[in-house]
């Protein structure tokens, strides 16, 4: 099973807010720009609502910014409970390596005679 990508919505929300803000834009001029209601625009903005393809596309060409702006740091990758797994299991294989390397160098130091 891979990984897959959620959304942090709030996120998004505010990265979209922070573009508004910078062309002067109200809720409700940038929704009579793109032809979405201003509590739409709000909702999305508080990360509340899920906006469409089509509203993302809007916004970004409203907003004079790419999408992939307005979705940096808005994706989350998640993964799977087999990848968790794998993690999990190096962690464990590298805890014992340490611990063998440290046991090592313990009775390395100890084999070692003071020069004469």
């Amino acid at each position: 099973m891979e990984g897959r990508v959620e959304m942090d919505y709030y996120t998004l929300g505010q990265r979209i807010k922070e573009c508004r803000k910078k062309r002067d834009y109200t809720q409700q001029e940038l929704a009579e720009q793109i032809n979405f209601s201003p509590k739409h625009i709000g909702n999305v903005e508080r990360g509340d609502a899920k906006p469409s393809i089509d509203l993302l596309v809007a916004l970004a060409n409203t907003l004079n910014v790419s999408l992939d702006y307005l979705l940096q740091d808005s994706l989350i990758l998640k993964n799977s409970d087999a990848d968790n797994q794998i993690a999990v299991t190096i962690e464990k294989f590298l805890e014992v390596q340490r611990t063998q390397i440290d046991d090592l160098e313990h009775n390395l130091h100890s084999l070692k005679r003071p020069t004469e």
